[in-house]
C-alpha cells in the first residue's frame, strides 16, 4: 500500500509498505478480516537508510491487531496475473431446450432407475429430483407438478393433465419421503395455474425460457442486443445474427435458438468486453475472457471456504420431493442482473 507519514515537527514523507497477515473471509458479508498483520518491507525513496528505518518503526506503531476490509476491495488490490492454465474440460454443449410458456425440465440421470414403492404396484424413478412414478398395471408415468398431476406412456412423449391416479397412489403419501404429496393425493378439484410444458432429458440439459416471444434491447456502444424477457443470458451479435447463450460459466453459440449449439467461450466477439458497466447486462463481464471482471472472478474463486459442522446438530439427509415449476413471469423490460464487481481503479 502507498502511505504518507508526517513525523511531529517534520515534513510529510511518501512511501510504500508491504504487509502480510492471516485472512478469514466472510463470503456472505463480503468482508475479510486480517489478523496478525506484520510489516514485511518498506520503501521511502526520498530518505537515507537510517531515517527510512525510523519511519518504518513509526509506521508499525499505527498497525492495529486486526484489519477489516471489503473482499472486493482486497481482490481489486491484488496483482492481475494471468489465470493459471486449467484442466481440460468437456465443453460439449448440453441439450438446450427453448420454451415460450411455463415449462419444466424433467431431468433424469441416464436411463430411468425404478425402485418399488412398498406394498403397491407402483415404482418411482430414483435418479431424478422430481416425484416421478410408474404404474406397472397400465405402463403409465405420473408426475407431480405443483398442484397438478401429469401423465404419459413415454417420457419423451406428450404429457397431459390427469385427475385420476392409480388406487395405490394413496399409499405413497404414507411414506415419509413422499409426505409432501399428501396435499395433491387425490388431485385437487381445482388445481389452477397453467399446465406447463415438459422437456425431458436423460443427459445434461438446460432450458431457455422466454415470457412469450423473445424481446431484445440494444447495448450502447456495441453491436449486441440481449434478451429482456428471460432469466437466461441470451445475446445476439447483430452483424452475424448469431445467438450466444451463457450457462454454467460457458458460452455457446448458434445460428438459431433451436440449435445446433457449439462451444464459443474462446471466440466471443470483441464487443462483449465493451459492454459498459452502466448496462443491466454488465453482470456477464465476469464470464468474458480477458476482462478485469473475469480476472477478479478467478481470484475470488481461489478464496478458500471453510465450514464448521457440529455433528450433534447435523441431520441425516432426506429425499425431498421437488414440485417447483419453471415459470415465465411478467417483468419490466429491463432485465434484472446481479450487481457486478466493484470496478478497478488504477
Amino acid at each position: 500500500m502507498a502511505v504518507s507519514l508526517t513525523p511531529k515537527g517534520g515534513k510529510e514523507v511518501v512511501g510504500v509498505v508491504e504487509m502480510k497477515g492471516n485472512t478469514d473471509v466472510d463470503n456472505f458479508a463480503k468482508i475479510v478480516m486480517i489478523t496478525n498483520p506484520q510489516v514485511t518491507g518498506t520503501y521511502f525513496p526520498s530518505l537515507d537508510p537510517a531515517t527510512a528505518e525510523k519511519m518504518q518503526q513509526l509506521f508499525k506503531n499505527f498497525v492495529p491487531p486486526t484489519i477489516t476490509i471489503s473482499l472486493h476491495r482486497l481482490i481489486a488490490s491484488l496483482p492481475m496475473a494471468q489465470a493459471p492454465a486449467g484442466v481440460q474440460l468437456n465443453n460439449d454443449p448440453p441439450k438446450i431446450f427453448v420454451g415460450y410458456r411455463p415449462s419444466i425440465l424433467l431431468s433424469v440421470d441416464g436411463e430411468p432407475a425404478l425402485s418399488d414403492v412398498p406394498k403397491t404396484n407402483l415404482k418411482f424413478v430414483l435418479n431424478t429430483q422430481w416425484p416421478l412414478f410408474f404404474d406397472n398395471g397400465n405402463s403409465t408415468y405420473y408426475l407431480a407438478v405443483g398442484q397438478q398431476w401429469l401423465t404419459t406412456n413415454s417420457l419423451e412423449g406428450q404429457w397431459s393433465v390427469t385427475k385420476k391416479l392409480p388406487p395405490d397412489m394413496s399409499k405413497v403419501a404414507q411414506e415419509k419421503q413422499w409426505s409432501a404429496l399428501k396435499k395433491v393425493i387425490p388431485p385437487p378439484a381445482k388445481s389452477g395455474g397453467v399446465t406447463p410444458a415438459v422437456f425431458y432429458s436423460d443427459k445434461p440439459a438446460e432450458v431457455i425460457l422466454f415470457d412469450g416471444q423473445p424481446v431484445y434491447a440494444q447495448i450502447p456502444d456495441t453491436q449486441l442486443t440481449y434478451a429482456t424477457n428471460t432469466d437466461s443470458v441470451v445475446f445476439v451479435f447483430t452483424p452475424t445474427q448469431q445467438f450466444y447463450y451463457l450457462t454454467a460459466g460457458r458460452w455457446f453459440s448458434a445460428n438459431d435458438l433451436q440449435g445446433p449449439w457449439t462451444y464459443a467461450t474462446p471466440d466471443l466477439p470483441a464487443d462483449f468486453a465493451k459492454i459498459p458497466l452502466s448496462s443491466p447486462a454488465s453482470a456477464i463481464l465476469a464470464s468474458v475472457p480477458g476482462t478485469d471482471e473475469a480476472k477478479d472472478a478467478v481470484l475470488l474463486a481461489q478464496v478458500p471456504t471453510t465450514m464448521t459442522i457440529k455433528p450433534a446438530e447435523a441431520q441425516a439427509p432426506r429425499l425431498k420431493s421437488s414440485m417447483a415449476v419453471i415459470r415465465s413471469s411478467n417483468r419490466s423490460k429491463e432485465r434484472r442482473c446481479r450487481t457486478p464487481l466493484t470496478p478497478r481503479t488504477r
